[in-house]
């Protein structure tokens, strides 16, 4: 029976590693055991929300033009106080947001997003209807 050379260095090489492959810590992850990461329970009840958020905004001038003040987190949905008449926000762009007003005419406002002490202020807003509540859960 005749050894090629490759199969006698082979051979070799697996005897010399054989000690490392033996050793019980070779298979084991680098960095230790990975552990399964565990979903917390959620504890208590969770809190539906019944009211729209309501925020009090103001006019302001930038580079000549009248800019809405709002919050920075304003999302559609929310409702604004402008000018002691309430809108809701149907959409939020960059520099510019739509409202509607209660008569159903929308309107696309300038606004300069800046949280200020006025408009993080929460005020009481409309309740939810009920089919929008039921949707929720």
């Amino acid at each position: 029976m005749k050894i090629s050379r490759r199969s006698f260095i082979a051979a070799a090489l697996s005897l010399l590693a054989w000690p490392a492959l033996a050793d019980r810590g070779f298979h084991r992850h680098p960095h230790g055991e990975k552990k399964k990461r565990l979903r917390r329970a959620r504890v208590g009840k969770r809190q539906i929300q019944t009211h729209r958020i309501r925020r009090a905004v103001r006019w302001d001038t930038l580079r000549g033009r009248r800019v809405l003040v709002i919050p920075k987190a304003l999302a559609p949905g929310w409702e604004l106080n402008v000018d002691n008449e309430v809108v809701l926000v149907k959409y939020v762009h960059a520099s510019r947001i739509v409202v509607e007003h209660k008569d159903g005419s929308e309107h696309i406002l300038d606004v300069l997003k800046k949280n200020t002490e006025s408009n993080t202020k929460e005020l009481e807003g409309t309740k939810y209807s009920e089919t929008v509540v039921e949707g929720v859960e």
